[in-house]
């Protein structure tokens, strides 16, 4: 039997990612305001304030529940597969070549939101910050990180597709 293959690089990546997130957040904690205005007042709303833990926490427990919805996305797609290849025979996916892609997908989104996390900080302990250009260099670098993993993925798919038609042909 071969060994199921690993998330551990990118659940490690995700969770190093976490620590640096959690140690800029301590590191920034006395300069943010005990409260953040994050909506603006006008004359038909009030003004939305958040306390600082939320400023600081934010961008930390979003990487945890990312972390732990694509580690448990692998059972659930084990099963749903199960389930419907009883009713719709489709080709085979390779266990290794999924795992990696989500292994990539960790390793992209963890640092792309440690990024963003600092960025938040920064604007919110009030130092003066160019964030329109560094936001758009990471959605960038994210969306070019992501479109090299769905050709990656795609090609695959691809293949894997073509081997089907193949073998059913005439």
């Amino acid at each position: 039997m071969v060994p199921s293959p690993s998330l551990r690089t990118g659940v490690i990546c995700s969770m190093v990612c976490l620590i640096a997130m959690l140690g800029v957040s301590l590191l920034a904690w006395d300069a943010l305001p005990a409260l953040s205005t994050t909506r603006e007042a006008t004359e038909h709303r009030a003004a939305t304030e958040v306390p600082r833990w939320v400023i600081a926490t934010s961008f930390p427990a979003v990487t945890v529940l990312l972390t732990v919805l694509i580690v448990a996305h692998r059972p659930i797609d084990r099963a749903f597969a199960k389930a419907v290849e009883r009713v719709l025979p489709l080709p085979a996916e390779d266990e290794a070549t999924k795992t990696s892609n989500l292994n990539v997908v960790l390793a992209v989104l963890a640092p792309f939101l440690l990024a963003l996390h600092c960025v938040i900080l920064a604007v919110e302990t009030g130092r003066d910050f160019p964030v329109l250009p560094v936001v758009l260099a990471l959605v960038a670098a994210l969306l070019v990180a992501l479109g090299l993993l769905l050709g990656r993925y795609v090609a695959g798919d691809l293949a894997s597709l073509a081997r089907a038609i193949r073998k059913s042909g005439p």
